[in-house]
């Protein structure tokens, strides 16, 4: 199975979304949570990993791998009802991730969209989505991962100040 096929059965529009400074290199960009800049992607290089980037943490937990194939990612989004708890996944203990996931139960259209993946293609949910993750991340040699340039692997671009000030300082008299 690949992106495109499962894509047009959970009816998700292609994504192709934007990159962001720590996407890296020979990403093909997923799906995105749509908050915090936070996407998913593949990296040319990695097979078929999926990686979760996180413009929001601190290096080096910006990029994570959070599946080694598509199939396996939809196995984890059947688990835990939506890609948050995957993302989040590396910042939470057991018992935080568990949590989690009690607090935040799937809503009705990912329960369907759920149902869908296993009634069409035979998904069923990853029975420990925690300890894949945090065993597959563990693992992973993240040193290979090649990004734009290193000073925008830190920090999103600098901006020149403008020629003119936009405001100019009060005055000490006034």
């Amino acid at each position: 199975m690949n992106c495109k096929s499962a894509a047009r059965v959970i009816k998700c529009p292609q994504s192709g979304g934007a990159a962001y400074f720590c996407t890296p290199r020979g990403a093909s960009i997923i799906g995105s949570e749509g908050v915090d800049g936070v996407h998913y992607c593949f990296v040319r290089g990695y097979g078929g990993a999926v990686f979760a980037v996180s413009p929001l943490k601190p290096e080096p937990e910006r990029v994570q791998p959070v599946a080694p194939d598509f199939f396996s990612f939809l196995r984890l989004l059947a688990a835990c009802g939506h890609s948050a708890a995957v993302e989040q996944c590396s910042g939470m203990t057991r018992e935080g991730f568990a949590a989690y996931l009690r607090a935040n139960p799937p809503s009705a259209a990912a329960r369907d969209a759920i149902a869908q993946l296993n009634d069409r293609l035979g998904v069923t949910p990853m029975p420990d989505p925690y300890g894949f993750i945090i065993s597959l991340q563990a693992g992973f040699d993240l040193s290979r991962l090649k990004y734009a340039a290193p000073e925008r692997r830190a920090a999103p671009a600098h901006r020149e100040a403008p020629a003119t000030p936009v405001c100019e300082p009060e005055s000490a008299s006034g």
